[in-house]
């Protein structure tokens, strides 16, 4: 199999990701984490003014609250992006071993015939 130069390029950025992905799913999971606990405790110091029968405080429950609720949504999503994909792609995996078997196998004709 012949590749031009910008698949050659493209699968090699590929790869590269795919050798960084166990470091990167663990600041995935830590920063997920993190964030996801930093919002949790922001809703429950909201949640808490809740007692306080003011109306400035039922502004900024009104206010905050989906806001708390969204980015809590977006900082999770990293962690079930992580568990989901922990060893990798899998895809991406059985296209690279197909494309070595490829090479492999033309290489090894090559060299018979020579």
């Amino acid at each position: 199999m012949t590749l031009s130069d910008s698949e050659a390029r493209r699968l090699a950025r590929i790869r590269k990701y795919q050798r960084w992905w166990p470091y990167t799913r663990w600041f995935c999971l830590a920063s997920s984490v993190g964030l996801g606990i930093l919002w949790v405790s922001l809703l429950y110091r909201l949640a808490s003014l809740a007692d306080e029968r003011s109306i400035d405080s039922a502004t900024l429950i009104a206010w905050c609250a989906p806001i708390c609720w969204i980015m809590f949504f977006f900082s999770v999503w990293p962690l079930g992006f992580a568990l989901g994909r922990w060893n990798g792609d899998v895809r991406t995996q059985l296209l690279f071993r197909l494309i070595d078997e490829h090479e492999g196998k033309g290489a090894e004709s090559g060299r018979r015939e020579d």
